[in-house]
């Protein structure tokens, strides 16, 4: 059974966090799907190419990302560039007694070019009413006079999906009970600790301003390669380093366009699970941690 939701007239309040929840750490099914794994689903027998999609076609497709609510869609826009799509059908309420029919983006990402997972637009929770036309390059609902990647068009009471000029649509037609499988850690507790145990993936705490995904390797010799993926901008900066003495803790470096940023960095010894540290960006010095997550 697919739950349709209601929602209230919408009010925009703009609203400053200073903290962050852990569930910040969990990565969703959703996120574990980089622009190559999109391009080989796209022609499996999971997915399934359409022109338009049917209130009927997305009730049917509901859950079939690790039972996650919501259809998948992966989309090549008309620039060319990659994007995954989990939408749902829902209800905008207008007074007390009258609603109207909408989709609901509940999460959109549009990858970069080149990069695996690095996005050139996401966004969430976005309300699609009859009409609306979204491009998924620019991340926004657009005008008549601008390409578009899809169109939300009414079906007498009810609405549907119409791709547009140069893009691609797929839905999901079976379960994907796992996406991506999770790689065996680096780390096994029962052998001496080495420089090997930096290699990974971690989230990024920075000073509680900055939040992103640190992807690290290091070879035989120490040296650290990788990447910062910015939650910010979503765009992948290098990132490049060397373990020091003694060897649970490191030095390393990420390179942005006009700067660098410098971090001084532990790893706990008992099991890896964790970076702390301080960091210096320009003449300002704080501190920052790192959760390891499933590569």
């Amino acid at each position: 059974m697919v739950r349709i939701r209601l929602f209230r007239p919408l009010v925009l309040i703009l609203l400053t966090f200073g903290g962050f929840s852990r569930s910040g750490l969990a990565q969703s099914p959703f996120d574990l799907l980089p622009r190559p794994e999109l391009a080989k689903l796209s022609v499996s027998e999971s997915f399934e190419p359409v022109d338009e999609l049917s209130i009927k076609q997305l009730t049917e497709a509901d859950g079939r990302l690790a039972g996650i609510s919501g259809t998948l869609l992966i989309a090549k826009t008309n620039q060319g560039r990659w994007a995954r799509i989990l939408i749902s059908q829902a209800r905008q309420k207008i007074d007390a007694e009258k609603s109207v029919p909408i989709l609901l983006m509940d999460r959109f990402a549009t990858c970069m070019d080149g990069e695996d997972r690095a996005l050139v637009q996401s966004g969430k929770d976005v309300r699609l009413f009859a009409g609306f036309r979204f491009s998924l390059d620019l991340g926004q609902v657009v005008p008549p006079e601008m390409p578009a990647d899809f169109e939300i068009a009414s079906d007498g009471n009810q609405l549907k999906i119409k791709k547009q000029k140069g893009a691609s649509l797929w839905i999901v037609k079976k379960e994907i009970a796992l996406v991506k499988p999770v790689k065996p850690s680096a780390i096994d507790p029962t052998k001496p600790f080495g420089a090997h145990w930096f290699t990974g993936h971690y989230r990024l705490f920075d000073d509680g301003r900055r939040m992103g995904r640190l992807e690290i390797e290091s070879d035989k010799e120490g040296n650290l390669s990788g990447a910062l993926f910015s939650d910010k901008d979503n765009k992948r900066y290098e990132l490049f380093g060397k373990v020091a003495m003694p060897n649970h803790t490191a030095q390393f470096t990420v390179r942005f366009p006009r700067s660098e940023q410098f971090f001084q960095a532990w790893l706990f010894t008992g099991d890896g699970s964790a970076l702390a540290g301080t960091t210096r960006f320009g003449e300002r010095e704080t501190g920052f941690y790192a959760i390891r997550v499933g590569d």
